[in-house]
């Protein structure tokens, strides 16, 4: 392009700018729904009231992170109690012995025995005194099954004895047991509705000691456990639901959610407090789904075990998601009657949401707004839509939003304002919303006629189904 021509589209631009400056941004007051911002200030223009409004607006609506919640898929969460009612058995010991050992019985007195958790102290058990035989299975389960033994895991027992002897055909000898105590080393687990198969195995010595009458024996024993679990069988063959449903933005319980177990008859509806439950259901697995008309349905896996109780809690998503409902009060730049004096009225719409790139899945955004005219007959006005993150873009730049929309918004167009019926008007934003995802959203709108108009159920609703 020649120098000359170039410098001719310049000064053009340059002469041209104030006219489009004016055109954009002029239009005197800034009137709000909300003008308690300004009270109190008798001697703001016109011009700084602008200014000054727009800031606040800025300020106020910049992403609070901290008090909002992703529109992402909501938590759940099952446990398991067992059920009021069912005595579940408490864990128990099957003893198993393995030894090589020569001697027919090995008879202890036991005095008191000890065991050992994994995580915590030593736990001494008091146990009824009495003469027991260590290869015999039966007696020492019997010992066992007296002291009961709390669930959990152990490392270490020991009997401590008082006196103790051999049996080796038909002839008893006393047996003397270093230090007075039986140790038995190996980790072992006690578990409510399992026995324990403990196995014990014997790497003993018996050393005879020479003496005069009867034989003496020196029993150095090497005790070694291992053991498995075994599911105890379950007296009942069903169990329980029950289920708490909140709402995920606000916590709060929700009423009139259909729960249902696919597949079977199991159905019912959540109460006041948002629970519900359902009994006898067969032991297995099963999808729940949670549905109600105002939230997204929700399905999710529950396993339910016999003679427990599945406990659910589960948070919803409302299916359409509301800013509050604004209106901006009457105003015009020719013809004041009420409220304020200016060419634009805005109103700012909070989502209870913020809808960001994570959860931009919903499948339209729509704005809705009735324009009511101030005399019998209509006007028009022209409608601009933007962001939280455009209105800082301008209050950084020393300006106010309402007439630059036209630039870092949308132009929505004309509309007609009526009176004594207002018009209604719904406007889809969606293509916007997903393009500038905010916390807040801004309406503004451009009086075009002389008398005041104003804007009444400003709202903006976001479908995700």
């Amino acid at each position: 392009m020649p120098l000359k021509i170039r410098t001719l589209i310049l000064i053009g631009a340059i002469f041209a700018l104030p006219f489009i400056a004016g055109c954009l941004g002029s239009g005197g007051a800034n009137p709000v729904g909300d003008t308690s911002l300004l009270q109190g200030n008798s001697t703001t223009t016109t011009a700084q009231a602008s200014v000054l409004q727009s800031q606040v607006l800025a300020s106020k609506y910049q992403p609070a992170n901290a008090k909002k919640y992703t529109y992402a898929d909501p938590p759940y969460q099952v446990l398991h109690r067992i059920k009021e009612g069912i005595c579940q058995r408490r864990g128990s010991l099957k003893i198993k012995i393995f030894s090589a050992s020569k001697a027919d019985h090995i008879f202890i007195t036991l005095a008191e025995m000890k065991v050992k958790p994994i995580d915590g102290k030593p736990q001494v058990i008091p146990i009824e005194a009495r003469e027991v035989d260590l290869l015999n299975a039966a007696d020492i389960s019997d010992v066992l099954a007296d002291a009961e033994l709390t669930p959990g895991f152990y490392n270490h027992m020991e009997f401590k004895i008082q006196s103790a002897r051999v049996v080796i055909g038909d002839v008893s000898s006393p047996l003397i047991v270093p230090s007075q105590k039986v140790h038995f080393s190996g980790k072992f687990e006690i578990k409510e509705g399992y026995t324990t198969e403990l196995a014990i195995k014997f790497i003993h010595k018996l050393i005879k000691v020479r003496s005069f009458g009867k034989p003496k024996y020196i029993f150095i024993p090497i005790i070694k456990l291992s053991f498995s679990l075994v599911a105890k069988p379950v007296e009942v063959t069903d169990g329980d639901i029950s289920g708490t449903i909140s709402d995920f933005v606000t916590k709060a319980p929700l009423s009139g959610i259909t729960a249902a177990l696919d597949g079977t008859s199991f159905s019912t509806t959540t109460d006041v407090a948002g629970a519900f439950s359902f009994t006898k259901v067969p032991a297995g697995n099963y999808n729940l789904k949670l549905t109600n008309a105002n939230y997204l349905d929700k399905t999710f896996t529950v396993t339910v075990e016999a003679g427990k109780v599945a406990e659910i809690t589960a948070e919803m998503n409302l299916a359409v998601i509301q800013s509050p409902v604004s209106n901006t009060g009457w105003f015009s730049e020719d013809y004041p009657l009420a409220d304020a004096h200016g060419t634009y009225g805005e109103v700012a719409m909070e989502a209870p949401v913020t809808i960001d790139f994570v959860s931009l899945a919903f499948v339209k955004a729509e704005f809705v707004f009735d324009c009511e005219y101030h005399n019998g007959g209509g006007g028009r006005l022209r409608g601009y839509f933007s962001s939280t993150q455009q209105v800082q873009i301008i209050q950084n730049m020393g300006g106010w939003w309402v007439g630059n929309n036209a630039i870092l918004g949308l132009a929505l167009g004309d509309f007609y304002a009526a009176n004594p019926v207002p018009n209604h008007y719904a406007v889809d934003v969606t293509d916007y919303v997903k393009n500038n995802p905010s916390s807040a959203y801004f309406f503004a709108a451009e009086n075009l006629s002389t008398a005041d108009i104003r804007l009444l159920n400003v709202q903006l609703s976001i479908y995700y189904r």
